[in-house]
């Protein structure tokens, strides 16, 4: 109190403005919400004497500067912005940053810039955090179903996934959505619980989005609805997805949407291998690799690349295989996707098994356990049960195996990736 009562006006109301901040904020994001002009910047002075009051913690990086308060005194200053009434407005343009930030994250989280954006999401968590609690708590509904929708790829390809279903669940119980608003919230939640290898609850959601999608939507938004409904229900019950993948085909290829089409053939695949025709799989993924490739998304890409690996392990094409698998784990396990590396190490696992290295595989298999645990994933395991496809480890000393276990469990994820590289 006696610091405050030191600080100037400005200082003061900036030292409280910065107390909607979790985490810290960059010079940008502070600007936005304090409400500074953009040909103003008088408050940076204000800034760096609370930086000299060691108010207010700055660290330094390559790229940005950081501002951080401590917690009590971030608590102190809420209380100040409180008692000036003033907690609405700020929190209203914070939401509008972070929002406006996730939604410029979620364009590139399948480009060559997933690594890049996946690091900012980071940094930013608390801040998102709480840009959602605010949206959900005054009843913003379209705000809140536009954040869940840009984040909830964060979510699956970070974790844990179990924070980003709350969040979804939260706002499809929330009062006066529209159909827009309840469409956003339902494609969240169902790709969530598809990651968590939860079918009934991602095809509940998927095919109510797609109900949404025949009334409000257009062209692109109903083909992509058709894809989700499609694999969803393909995983829950072999064949039941195969019409609505082949509608949403035949409507993205009638309307030129190379992106759309590509994913219906991707889900088309996976009919095919719960039907063991594992030859027309690898046809359609070959088609819709091209079309991922035309289209720039290099998290498809590389996720085709991974689904032709496994393919090809059943074909027999193990060469194929090991360049497929390797090349997405490298590029999943360099941009950080928690998700997409952990099911590549169960997939490097049964290549090696099939190769005879069963303790390199069981290795695998310990690691990709413990850490799809922390992150709330359970795909990798249900997909290899749901194709019914016979898994090529067999362990004949279970004491020794539990031991390869255990040392894979002790990983961190770098390091299983190394080992199922080839250079651990």
């Amino acid at each position: 109190s006696w610091s405050y009562e030191l600080l100037s006006v400005s200082q003061q109301h900036l030292l409280e403005d910065l107390s909607v901040f979790r985490g810290g904020a960059t010079l940008d994001a502070i600007a936005a919400t304090f409400g500074a002009r953009s040909d103003d910047w008088e408050w940076l002075d204000d800034l760096d004497s609370l930086v000299g009051h060691s108010l207010i913690d700055r660290s330094e990086t390559s790229s940005e500067s950081r501002f951080v308060l401590l917690e009590t005194i971030r608590e102190f200053a809420a209380e100040r912005l409180e008692d000036r009434g003033t907690t609405a407005a700020v929190s209203e343009r914070h939401l509008a940053w972070f929002l406006e930030l996730a939604e410029r994250a979620a364009k590139n989280l399948k480009t060559v810039d997933q690594g890049i954006w996946l690091a900012v999401l980071d940094r930013e968590r608390d801040n998102l955090r709480g840009a959602i609690s605010w949206a959900t708590r005054t009843g913003d509904t379209e705000r809140a179903s536009r954040l869940v929708l840009a984040l909830w790829r964060y979510w699956h390809m970070r974790g844990p996934i179990s924070e980003g279903a709350a969040r979804a669940r939260d706002v499809l119980r929330m009062e006066g959505l529209s159909d827009d608003d309840r469409l956003r919230a339902l494609e969240a939640a169902g790709g969530l619980a598809w990651w968590a290898g939860d079918m009934n609850a991602a095809s509940s959601h998927y095919l109510e989005a797609l109900d949404l999608s025949r009334t409000v939507g257009n062209d692109e938004s109903l083909a992509n609805a058709l894809y989700n409904a499609g694999l969803a229900m393909s995983f829950k019950s072999p064949g039941n997805g195969t019409g609505y993948l082949t509608e949403g085909l035949a409507i993205a290829e009638a309307s030129g949407n190379t992106q759309a089409a590509s994913q219906c053939r991707w889900g088309l695949s996976s009919v095919y291998q719960f039907e063991h025709d594992f030859d027309r799989a690898r046809e359609e993924l070959v088609i819709a690799l091209a079309g991922f490739r035309s289209t720039g998304d290099v998290f498809m890409t590389n996720w085709t690349l991974r689904d032709l690996g496994s393919v090809e392990m059943v074909l027999n094409r193990l060469d194929d295989a090991d360049d497929h698998l390797s090349a997405a784990l490298r590029f999943f396990s360099s941009t950080g996707d928690v998700s997409g590396t952990l099911g590549l190490l169960r997939d490097r696992a049964r290549l090696f098994a099939m190769h005879g290295d069963t303790d390199r595989a069981l290795r695998l298999i310990g690691a990709a356990d413990e850490h799809e645990r922390k992150a709330g994933l359970d795909l990798g395991q249900f997909e290899l049960e749901a194709l019914g496809v016979e898994d090529p480890l067999v362990v004949t000393d279970e004491a020794a195996a539990e031991r390869f276990k255990r040392e894979g469990r002790s990983w961190s994820i770098d390091e299983a990736v190394a080992h199922a590289l080839g250079s651990g």
